[in-house]
């Protein structure tokens, strides 16, 4: 056994080969993908010196695509970026903001969600509208409520219990007792799984039920996964009877779509119990490996009404890789589940009347920026505190500038990032910000034991966010998420006093700490910052 990690030194070869084949195969596609735009731009500049009107012709397309983009809604600093790179190289930034600029650029694949999401949306909104009593109760989450209701296909309830882990490996344990009492189906969704020590324990149980009846279905990220799973890793699943869907595949091929990632985390058991959080299926997650020092995640748990929506987030997803499910109408209005909800309720285990649960996803092919949105309302409605954790700080200057303001009007804002970062350019970025934060009396905390990636948001004791969008571009803009809006639970309590502990364990910083960061590396944090939105 490795003594430092708990796992057999045959896993950890093994580990090691998949992310050896992980890293040359995104090497020769990356190269590939660099070599193809390469041969374009080397095609349109020697059209350019043969054919006379082409230079011209480009001139004119480099002024509409820059008015174009400086009309867009979106985020100023995405319009700064892209009008500096086609500016300063014509040609390239073209190719370059053609491929990578738009989150919404593939029209075949945003048809296909819009339908689905619309079709499946429907059959859960139409039965949960807003209550009125949440409105009354307390107006500002109503309106959020209400926002991700019609916005995002996203109704709000009330007979659901909800648990909060402050640990991922608690979330873990709960999550494979489920899944052991699975009887009808078992949807996964996540963008990593390694097939490693954790995973080893829920594969076991997926064989099992598969022999037994159950319904399995899982849906990974491509890119996600290149340097944990086998190639032969779908094959091997499917031949246990086990369904499996790829997000994205990575191909040697200039796409459009290749931008956007499956970033969800989703765990269905026969719809009345579902999992969601900021962890992956995946060693490190659960501290059974430590490679960036004791790794901070937080789960949810999930049982009663409220996980119907969950149930159709997954099926969005699945019938948007695949051919129309039969069989939704069952998945979603199975009526023997009234009887786990009644057995529940009588046993005092849902939450009261006054607490409300909200499952929601986030499609960055439509035109909503709902995990912003969230945020957003989060951080204007806050009276007394809002505390964010998030690995990754890379913000708009509106949310900046809405941190800022709720910090000078007394609002104890806090902000959670790691102490030890996982991707140290991405890192130098999130530290670019601490300056404007901190002056204007945001509190930041790295996390010291190591790094946290808990995606949380609270705010004032009546609304919560646990989920797993990240506070950066890419989860805000490019990629598919999802979490849980909470609403007036006591399990905000048990959040804020994880988070109690995060800051008791964290470094606080404060303007000696930036006064005291050299010149050339502020500059160089700023030029970073610069391209943020590609990081």
């Amino acid at each position: 056994m490795n003594i430092q990690s708990g796992i057999s030194q045959k896993e950890v070869r093994e580990s090691k080969r998949i992310h050896l084949r992980g890293i040359i195969k995104t090497f020769i596609i990356l190269l590939l993908i660099i070599l193809q735009i390469r041969l374009i731009i080397l095609i349109l500049y020697v059209l350019q010196k043969q054919v006379p009107w082409l230079s011209t012709f480009i001139t004119y397309a480099t002024m509409v695509v820059m008015l174009y983009i400086y009309a867009r809604n979106i985020s100023p600093s995405f319009k700064l970026f892209w009008i500096l790179l086609i500016v300063a190289f014509p040609v390239a930034g073209l190719c370059i903001y053609v491929l990578g600029g738009r989150a919404n650029a593939n029209k075949k694949m945003r048809k296909k969600f819009e339908n689905v999401e619309k079709r499946i949306g429907e059959m859960l909104t139409d039965s949960h509208p807003v209550p009125a009593s949440l409105r009354e109760e307390d107006p500002a989450c109503g309106n959020l409520a209400h926002y991700l209701t019609k916005f995002a296909w996203s109704p709000v309830y009330q007979r659901t219990a909800v648990n909060y882990y402050s640990d991922a490996s608690m979330a873990l344990k709960e999550q494979i007792d489920a899944l052991k009492a699975a009887k009808k189906y078992i949807f996964i969704e996540y963008l990593t799984i390694e097939d490693g020590t954790a995973f080893h324990k829920i594969k076991e149980i997926l064989i099992q039920k598969a022999t037994e009846g159950v319904i399995i279905r899982m849906i990974y990220d491509d890119m996600g996964c290149t340097l944990t799973l086998r190639k032969s890793f779908q094959k091997e699943m499917e031949s246990f009877g086990i369904e499996c869907r790829r997000f994205n595949p990575i191909l040697p091929v200039l796409n459009v779509f290749m931008n956007n990632r499956d970033h969800r985390k989703l765990c269905v058991v026969d719809g009345t119990v579902g999992f969601t959080g900021g962890y992956n299926i995946a060693n490190q997650y659960f501290n059974i490996t430590h490679p960036y020092g004791y790794w901070k995640d937080v789960g949810v748990r999930i049982m009663g009404e409220a996980v119907r929506s969950m149930t159709g987030q997954f099926l969005m997803m699945w019938e948007t890789l695949g051919n129309e499910d039969q069989n939704i109408d069952k998945f979603l209005n199975d009526e023997t589940k009234n009887k786990d909800f009644e057995k529940a309720l009588s046993s005092g285990s849902f939450i009261n009347s006054h607490s409300y649960i909200q499952p929601y996803c986030d499609d960055p092919l439509d035109e909503e920026l709902v995990s912003e949105e969230i945020y957003l309302t989060l951080i204007r409605k806050a009276n007394h505190y809002i505390w964010i954790s998030t690995p990754y700080l890379i913000i708009t200057d509106e949310i900046r500038n809405e941190l800022v303001s709720a910090a000078k009007k007394g609002v104890d804002v806090r902000i959670f990032v790691p102490g030890i970062p996982d991707k140290k350019i991405v890192n130098q970025c999130t530290k670019s910000y601490y300056g404007r934060l901190t002056v204007g009396g945001v509190k930041i905390f790295e996390y010291c034991p190591g790094f946290n990636h808990a995606k949380l948001c609270i705010c004032d004791d009546r609304m919560a966010l646990v989920g797993t969008a990240n506070l950066d571009y890419r989860s805000l803009y490019h990629h598919f998420e999802n979490g849980i809006v909470i609403y007036n639970n006591s399990v905000i309590t048990d959040i804020k006093n994880d988070m109690e502990h995060m800051a008791d364990v964290s470094r606080q910083i404060t303007l000696s700490n930036l006064i005291a960061v050299p010149k050339w590396k502020k500059a160089a944090r700023m030029l970073i910052r610069l391209c943020a939105p590609m990081l």
